[in-house]
């Protein structure tokens, strides 16, 4: 019953509320996962899982005015920041990749591709606040790079996808 109010199982807030906890279960695992010796610029993944619940409790709250979003605004810079430093350590990409056979670079995608869905779904609702869309979005790029630092941390080449 978000915001205290009775809604249809098949009301579109339900769709994009559970691509985000469906978000937030990939994130658990990508953090139980992550090496612990990697990276430490990595954005803490307690504070991306507690975004995606500040989010949700957004989504479905009535008063919108009483849940503060400043939070995202940062975190997008973060994670933009992130983005931009594992960038530099890693080859150009100028092609699309084939999915990656390891491990922590596999949940990386599909956290990835659960946050796109949670991002459209957002997208569908009549409720708009340009820090949500900007850090979706941001989210999906970053959980992206992950997935390539996973790939190279596992001393892994990516594989370039070729039309045969």
């Amino acid at each position: 019953m978000p915001g205290k109010r009775r809604l249809s199982k098949t009301d579109p807030i339900f769709d994009c509320l559970g691509a985000l906890d469906e978000t937030n279960a990939f994130l658990a695992l990508l953090s139980s996962r992550w090496p612990k010796s990697s990276n430490s610029s990595i954005i803490a993944w307690t504070k991306l899982k507690a975004d995606l619940l500040l989010i949700g409790s957004w989504i479905a709250s009535r008063d919108k005015s009483a849940i503060k979003l400043d939070i995202l605004t940062k975190r997008v810079a973060n994670m933009e920041k992130v983005i931009d430093e594992w960038e530099k350590d890693l080859p150009p990409l100028n092609n699309f990749l084939l999915p990656p056979d390891t491990e922590v670079a596999a949940i990386s995608h599909l956290a990835r591709s659960v946050s796109r869905r949670a991002e459209r779904a957002y997208h569908r609702l009549n409720r708009k606040s340009t820090e949500i869309s900007r850090y979706l979005n941001r989210l999906s790029d970053y959980l992206f790079i992950c997935a390539r630092a996973a790939t190279s941390l596992a001393g892994r080449q990516e594989e370039i996808w070729q039309i045969n």
